[in-house]
């Protein structure tokens, strides 16, 4: 769903076909060097979209409305649904 929203917003990293273009990867070397885990390559602004939905969904958001929330916020003028 991610990769659907960050394509539609013009965000998509099309060289790994996952994430968002002109990554950083910030946070996942600090964790690298605290001797945390690093398999997942997951760049900064992918984790931030990772954080602030899961923070959302405790607060008893549903899925749907987080995803509205962001792709008004990237400026995606299409309705993207998650599917069940």
């Amino acid at each position: 769903m991610d990769t659907v929203c960050y394509t539609l917003a013009g965000l998509a990293n099309s060289t790994t076909g996952w994430g968002r273009q002109a990554e950083t990867f910030q946070a996942l070397e600090n964790i690298r060097k605290l001797g945390g885990p690093v398999w997942f390559q997951v760049g900064d602004q992918d984790l931030a979209t990772h954080l602030e939905r899961t923070r959302r969904l405790k607060e008893g958001q549903s899925l749907s409305q987080i995803t509205q929330g962001f792709c008004q916020a990237w400026g995606v003028g299409h309705l993207v649904l998650p599917m069940k």
